[in-house]
């Protein structure tokens, strides 16, 4: 997400095995046996010439842009320091993340309800927020369904949910 294509994206790798399976899900998993039968749930992945047009560009400027936003993000996490608890990208000190977005993390039981007011208050200083994702198992279309770890255990969704309600995310 630091560089765009649009709505696609850009996949590499040196295995055989994963580019087969990988270009046989993006043309919506259609059997090469059976003309339209499909043989697994696929996907439309194809971006056009233009679109990769555009990721070449991006990518040649991939330094830049990742600098730039990493640069975005201290300048945020300065300005934040010390104010009410507030935290910009936490994160351990042997991992090196990805700059995609500006994460505002509030105190640990800080209700939704201040995130929202914060918000609020910075929107109406011109500056757009986001709040966290919303935690899937809480949207309409998956409610009823259990979501398990890959070892079938029931998962414990405590910890999605006090997160959904105390971060933000401000522009990078």
């Amino acid at each position: 997400k630091v560089m765009s294509t649009g709505e696609g994206g850009i996949v590499v790798t040196n295995s055989e095995e994963l580019h087969k399976r990988m270009s046989y899900l993006r043309g919506h998993a259609m059997s090469p046996d059976r003309r339209f039968w499909h043989t697994d749930v696929g996907y439309n992945y194809r971006l056009s010439n233009l679109l990769c047009a555009v990721g070449v560009a991006q990518l040649e400027r991939f330094g830049e842009l990742f600098s730039g936003r990493r640069r975005v993000i201290e300048a945020y996490g300065a300005a934040l320091e010390g104010h009410r608890g507030a935290r910009i990208n936490p994160r351990h000190p042997w991992c090196q993340p990805s700059p995609w977005l500006a994460c505002v993390w509030l105190p640990e039981g800080t209700e939704e309800a201040l995130r929202d007011e914060i918000c609020a208050d910075l929107e109406g200083m011109g500056i757009e927020t986001r709040p966290f994702f919303y935690p899937v198992h809480t949207m309409p279309p998956y409610t009823g369904y259990k979501f398990h770890s890959a070892d079938d255990k029931p998962l414990d969704q405590t910890n999605t949910v006090r997160n959904a309600a105390r971060g933000f995310n401000i522009p990078t």
